[in-house]
């Protein structure tokens, strides 16, 4: 948010979703009423571009959720593998 942001009745916004759910939200406002143009005082081509940033940032929350899920599979499989090479080394269990 900029330190001028105003909510005001001008404005677009674009949900930000992640697997269907949403998580967020791009919205931007004019401070100012401006002349009707394609979408109230929005240009078609900052509907594309408010579109355009939503899908970017769904994006990189998409990668960063996967690499978390591999981070945490990889933490998991380590855990196991030491786990079960201290009950081989105790003698708890054999090869």
């Amino acid at each position: 948010m900029t330190n001028n942001f105003k909510e005001t009745s001008w404005k677009q916004s674009r949900d930000i979703a992640l697997r269907g759910e949403r998580i967020g939200i791009v919205e931007v406002c004019y401070l100012e009423e401006k002349p009707v143009t394609d979408e109230g005082p929005f240009l078609k081509e900052e509907r594309e571009l408010l579109n355009a940033i939503a899908k970017e940032l769904e994006e990189i929350f998409e990668r960063k959720r996967t690499e978390q899920k591999a981070q945490a599979e990889h933490s998991f499989r380590e855990a196991m593998e030491d786990s079960v090479a201290l009950a081989i080394k105790k003698g708890i269990v054999t090869k």
